[in-house]
């Protein structure tokens, strides 16, 4: 990044590192969702360093965007937003923005002005894992380029799609709507999100 843009950002800094034998955080996510009687014994190791930020200003005036899928939150909780990025945002599958730009609510990407927001970032980063690689950019490559190269189909398509998402948001957001939702899904063996969009496209009208 500091190449292709010719800018010097902020270094990675490794302070002390603690070694310990029983993994933390992120890496004992698996093991926990295990629901073990017993944890198993870790025969290895684990070091977990204390990360932080070369601190100056000067440098971190880079604002990068990252569209990614949850390994890039390892990052996130590191401080590179702040500390490397110039405050910029991790859009989590093209959805959930990180962090909220409305402090206590979850704002949605369709909830932003996708070229405001594009055009107010120096780098746009899609970074996805090998297993997510079908699904690269979560349609925010289509998305782009048909609003630069064909803003009025763009924002028509957009105008529908937006009133979908407000009524989505809308169920996922109410226990009972996001209850029926979860039956549907069960009684039709679709998925929620599908669930979730039919019951959204009937609350605008759009189908019976």
């Amino acid at each position: 990044m500091e190449k292709l843009h010719k800018c010097d950002m902020p270094d990675l800094r490794i302070g002390t590192i603690e070694v310990v034998d029983t993994a933390r955080s992120r890496d004992a996510d698996v093991l926990k969702g295990m629901n073990l009687y017993r944890n198993p014994e870790q025969n290895m190791k684990l070091a977990y360093p204390q990360i932080g930020w070369e601190n100056d200003s000067l440098k971190n005036t880079t604002r990068v965007l990252t569209l990614s899928d949850s390994y890039w939150y390892g990052p996130v909780y590191m401080g590179i937003l702040n500390g490397a990025f110039a405050g910029g945002q991790f859009w989590y599958y093209y959805n959930k923005v990180i962090p909220s730009p409305i402090p206590g609510e979850k704002v949605e990407v369709w909830q932003l002005d996708l070229k405001q927001s594009i055009e107010s970032n120096q780098v746009v980063m899609l970074l996805y894992s090998d297993g997510n690689l079908s699904a690269f950019g979560n349609s925010f490559i289509n998305d782009a380029y048909e609003m630069y190269t064909s803003p009025k189909t763009y924002y028509a398509r957009k105008e529908k799609q937006d009133q979908i998402q407000n009524f989505a948001k809308q169920i996922r957001e109410t226990p009972l709507l996001l209850k029926k939702a979860t039956q549907k899904s069960s009684d039709q063996q679709i998925p929620l999100d599908s669930a979730i969009k039919v019951d959204a496209m009937k609350m605008a009208g759009m189908i019976k």
